[in-house]
């Protein structure tokens, strides 16, 4: 017979939960980014450059948003545990899509062969930490992982679409705009 996994207590809960937040947002907004600037026709160099600045301009501003949610009335060492492990979480979880993209790219691979790849990363963390989002909830079924998974890979799937899409809209525009100067 299987046992359950003893239920986490709150600060533990809540050190996951910040690094879950992080990790989550950091793999899908960098992806977004990257999905944004292929779908705008945008250099590579310039996407590499928007990626890296956002990724650790992101990272700051997520853990300096956790330390001060966390606490509403005054930022204890507590709370400043939780913005590091968020800010910190999302920019090492951020750089390995982002990582695998320059990797590509600096192998002169197509920009869709770094975008695969790099996709193919940010899908196989988003399941594990789908997993884990579910493994953390009050209930262990697997149902619930399953539907943890869904929640986290469809989420960060529609931010990726949704960018491309933005990206390619503006610089259809931009294209439109210049040509009828």
């Amino acid at each position: 017979m299987h046992s359950l996994p003893p239920p986490m207590v709150a600060p533990r809960r809540q050190a996951v939960q910040s690094l879950i937040l992080g990790a989550v947002d950091g793999i899908t907004t960098t992806f977004a980014i990257l999905s944004g600037g292929v779908g705008g026709n945008v250099t590579t160099g310039s996407i590499a450059i928007i990626a890296v600045s956002s990724l650790l301009a992101d990272g700051v501003s997520m853990g300096i948003s956790e330390t001060l949610s966390a606490s509403v009335e005054a930022v204890g060492a507590r709370e400043a545990r939780l913005g590091l492990v968020c800010g910190a979480s999302f920019v090492v979880a951020g750089a390995m899509p982002l990582g695998a993209f320059l990797a590509m790219m600096s192998q002169a691979s197509t920009v869709w062969a770094a975008m695969l790849v790099s996709g193919s990363v940010a899908l196989l963390l988003l399941v594990g930490l789908g997993v884990v989002r579910g493994r953390t909830a009050t209930t262990t079924m697997g149902r619930r992982r399953c539907t943890s998974v869904v929640q986290v890979v469809g989420l960060g799937g529609v931010a990726s679409v949704l960018a491309f899409v933005a990206g390619h809209v503006v610089h259809l525009l931009n294209v439109q705009l210049t040509s009828d100067a």
